[in-house]
C-alpha cells in the first residue's frame, strides 16, 4: 500500500506592527531610514517544509539594508511560500518623519527703524533677511511683526 501525504496548508506569516520612525533614529540625520538586520521582518511558522519569503518594496526576503526616504507610509507586502506552493501574506507599513528643527543662519547685523509721528513701516520675512537650513528641503519663513504704538 502506498500512503500519500499532502501538505495543503499554508505557512503562518505575522508581520510587525506599522512603524513611525524618526530620520535619525538608524544615527545619522540624513532625511531617510535605513534599515539595519531583520527586526522589521515578518515570523514565519512552516513545520514541514523549507519557505521562502519576499516583500515588494525592494524585492528581497528581508528589509535589511532597505531605505525609506522621509514620508510615507510605505506599504511593504510579504509573501511566503512553502515547498509545495501554498502561500500566505502579510503587510505593514513604515512611515519615517524629520523631527529635527530647521537652523538658523545668522545673517549678522541689525535693523534701526526710526518712525515718528504718523508715519508707518511694513516689514516682510524678505526684508528682514531671515534665513534658515534643513537637511530636508526647503524651509518657510513667516513674520509676524508686533504693533506699535
Amino acid at each position: 500500500d502506498n500512503l500519500l501525504v499532502l501538505d495543503t496548508f499554508p505557512p503562518v506569516i505575522t508581520c510587525v506592527t506599522n512603524q513611525t520612525l524618526d530620520d535619525s533614529a538608524d544615527g545619522t540625520n540624513d532625511c531617510q531610514f535605513t534599515v539595519t538586520g531583520t527586526g522589521f521582518d515578518p515570523s514565519v511558522t512552516e513545520p514541514c517544509t523549507p519557505t521562502t519569503m519576499t516583500n515588494d518594496y525592494n524585492n528581497a526576503g528581508s528589509l535589511d539594508g532597505a531605505v525609506f526616504p522621509v514620508g510615507g507610509p510605505y506599504t511593504i507586502n510579504w509573501t511566503v511560500t512553502d515547498a509545495n506552493d501554498n502561500t500566505s501574506t502579510c503587510s505593514h507599513t513604515i512611515t519615517v518623519v524629520d523631527t529635527t528643527a530647521p537652523t538658523c543662519v545668522d545673517q549678522g547685523g541689525a535693523i534701526n527703524i526710526i518712525i515718528g509721528g504718523n508715519e508707518s513701516v511694513t516689514l516682510t520675512a524678505d526684508d528682514l533677511n531671515i534665513q534658515y537650513t534643513d537637511e530636508c528641503g526647503p524651509v518657510t519663513v513667516s513674520f509676524n511683526p508686533p504693533t506699535l504704538d
